[in-house]
């Protein structure tokens, strides 16, 4: 019962794990895009005489790739959030599954001395039943 607990929780962390590297990816992915997104910034230009709606135009381009950015942030921030929960997750599962791998591991010395035990037991009773032949000669 024990071992299938141990194994129920190691597969709970790899589960966790696994989705902490998606978040982790699509923030990666947001990086990328807020990356991409400043180069546009910064290099969206006009002509240099251009009129003064170009002007108004670029300005308004400008505004909503900065929000687009706040957007991409904001969704980031969560993401991290998110992380930081998979982390407190991640933590509790491995405290159990110490804790199970230390039962285990008790369980495994107690089933070695039992066994030994049953030898000895064995081995004194050969030994006893050899030294009542040994005498009834």
């Amino acid at each position: 019962m024990i071992s299938k607990l141990y194994n129920l929780n190691k597969l709970k962390i790899n589960q966790n794990i696994s989705l902490k590297q998606q978040i982790k990816a699509k923030i990666h992915n947001i990086n990328l895009e807020i990356k991409d997104i400043t180069n546009s910034l910064n290099t969206t230009s006009v002509e240099k005489h251009g009129a003064i709606r170009d002007f108004k135009l670029l300005s308004i381009h400008k505004d909503t790739l900065k929000y687009k950015i706040k957007l991409f942030n904001m969704e980031k921030q969560k993401y991290n959030n998110d992380i930081i929960k998979y982390d407190g997750i991640i933590t509790e599962y491995q405290k159990e599954l110490e804790k199970y791998d230390y039962l285990l591991k008790e369980e495994k010395k107690q089933k070695l001395i039992d066994e030994q035990k049953y030898e000895e037991e064995i081995a004194s009773e050969y030994v006893q039943a050899r030294f009542i032949r040994n005498m009834t000669r």
